[in-house]
């Protein structure tokens, strides 16, 4: 579908931070404008943490930060392009759009326990017995991923059920067939057409846990089993090539369509110039995010697992994923021990202090791949007495290439014949050529620091919402894309020598907490 576009506003809502990115007809970065995300911490009667958005006060600063962009095109035409947070949800009044309760973010822990519960079932091991005899004979990938499957509460599905418990609005408008539920872009497309869509892309779907990629629909017989309610779910559309709504024109103040719709991560994935196998995208913000493109979704384990990057057409890109939560949390929380004052400072660490025997655990809230343990504990083990405050800050940057290299070792062993020409780093914290020159010299593979790293994701959108204007195709994108810096590996033997010493670190501060309820809170 072509149409004259002469700016693309993408706007990347993320967990830190909410942006709107202007981009002219060669996707060169024209203005930005930013918002803090302001997130709302409760501590639930069995020490879970919930952790929250005013869906209120997101919307009020979306508007804000979206009218700023279109008054920086002036009259010229322009298309919104989506990429957000994932997992985070929201149920509403299909008629009033009057939301029934705070966002729900993906970091929530309010469901640790039931998904405990459900992962012990009688069922859910019924489910991998199957699945696992079923791919014995069969050789099915999606046999093989149920002989694994476990419930994990950044799914949506759960947090939803428990919810549903305590919601009385939610249940009425449920029994009255008027209740919606969406994630971050549903919600967002719902408001700005005036309830007129209710929508979702591949992306954002096959991350939530309720969409099975295997079959490129959503998961429909284990969500009836566990009591999930089909009717809310939301219409499944492309990521791109035709618009996804239609913006109500009082909205911005101008009819005009969002072009396209991407999760986060999968956007960065694209905004990396990332678009076949010869690469690997390495996102360092909010948290660590690992992906490889591959054509078919694979089926895999130890906290690695399979997604839509993007659905153009009928051509779907599938891509294998892999996490560590708190990459921000941990800076942020070495400024609040007072580790350092400015950022600048993580740029100028002092070569003296690598060595010194200290291991930063970063499990705020607990580690995900390749141990998915959510009762991990954060710790800094290896303090003297004449510890320094610089030395402690080095261990706790280590600790972010040192997950990057944990995660690497585990899909090296989960997806067979992986040989990357490059990594391509993107993301706030790509900016530290320590952290960049750490992971080449880790993974023994050039690293390539993606110019303008923190707007990644925002980029990949509006490529995306240029494939769907006709201004360039897919295989076009990596043109669009430029690298920065490039970091060549190097022999580091004492480099090595200390993450195999920080992984007897991670070892000793897992399964520490009775449950999962102190973990999750970043506050």
């Amino acid at each position: 579908m072509g149409a004259k576009l002469r700016y693309i506003i993408s706007v990347d809502i993320g967990t830190t931070t909410m942006k709107s990115c202007v981009y002219n007809e060669n996707c060169d970065l024209q203005d930005t404008f930013e918002t803090n995300m302001h997130l709302i911490y409760v501590e639930n009667e069995d020490r879970s943490i919930s952790v929250e958005m005013d869906p209120e006060r997101v919307w009020d600063d979306f508007l804000d930060i979206v009218k700023k962009a279109v008054n920086a095109v002036g009259g010229h035409e322009f298309g919104i392009a989506l990429c957000t947070q994932r997992n985070t949800f929201i149920t509403w009044n299909k008629d009033s759009l009057v939301p029934c309760h705070n966002l729900i973010t993906w970091k929530d822990g309010r469901a640790n326990r039931i998904c405990e519960e459900w992962n012990q079932s009688f069922i859910l091991k019924a489910i991998r017995t199957s699945g696992w005899l079923g791919s014995k004979l069969s050789g099915s990938g999606r046999f093989k991923a149920a002989g694994g499957f476990r419930f994990l509460n950044a799914m949506v599905s759960h947090r939803f059920l428990v919810l549903l418990k305590t919601e009385e609005e939610m249940n009425k408008l449920l029994d009255a067939d008027r209740l919606a539920m969406g994630t971050l872009d549903t919600w967002l497309m719902s408001r700005l057409s005036k309830g007129q869509s209710h929508v979702t892309d591949a992306s954002c779907a096959s991350s939530t846990g309720l969409y099975d990629p295997f079959i490129n629909d959503w998961g429909r017989l284990l969500l009836k089993i566990i009591g999930f309610p089909l009717k809310v779910l939301p219409t499944l559309e492309n990521t791109a090539e035709k618009p996804l709504c239609m913006i109500a024109t009082d909205v911005l103040g101008k009819s005009c369509q969002v072009w396209s719709s991407i999760g986060d991560a999968q956007s960065a994935i694209l905004g990396s110039g990332v678009v076949d196998k010869e690469y690997v995208k390495v996102s360092l913000g909010t948290g660590t995010f690992v992906n490889i493109l591959t054509d078919k979704p694979h089926p895999t384990f130890n906290g690695v697992y399979p997604l839509i990057a993007w659905k153009i057409g009928d051509n779907i890109k599938y891509t294998t994923e892999a996490r560590s939560n708190d990459t921000a949390t941990c800076i942020r929380w070495a400024h609040t021990f007072g580790l350092y004052n400015e950022l600048s400072e993580l740029d100028d660490l002092n070569e003296n202090d690598k060595g010194h025997g200290l291991h930063f655990v970063p499990a705020f809230s607990g580690i995900q791949t390749p141990v998915d343990d959510g009762r991990a504990v954060c710790s800094l083990l290896g303090i003297k007495p004449n510890t320094t405050k610089s030395q402690m800050l080095r261990a706790v940057i280590d600790s972010i290439s040192f997950r990057v290299k944990h995660i690497w070792d585990t899909m090296l062993k989960e997806v067979k014949a992986i040989k990357p020409t490059a990594f391509r780093v993107c993301g706030g914290v790509a900016k530290n050529a320590v952290v960049c020159q750490q992971i080449a010299d880790l993974v023994q593979v050039k690293v390539e620091r993606v110019s303008e790293p923190e707007f990644a994701s925002a980029k990949g959108a509006a490529l995306l919402a240029g494939i769907t204007a006709g201004m360039w195709t897919l295989k076009e994108c990596d043109e669009y894309v430029s690298v920065e810096e490039t970091f060549f590996p190097s022999p580091n033997p004492e480099l090595f020598y200390q993450y195999e010493q920080w992984l007897k670190a991670i070892s000793r501060c897992l399964n520490f907490y009775e449950n999962d309820a102190f973990q999750n809170s970043d506050s």
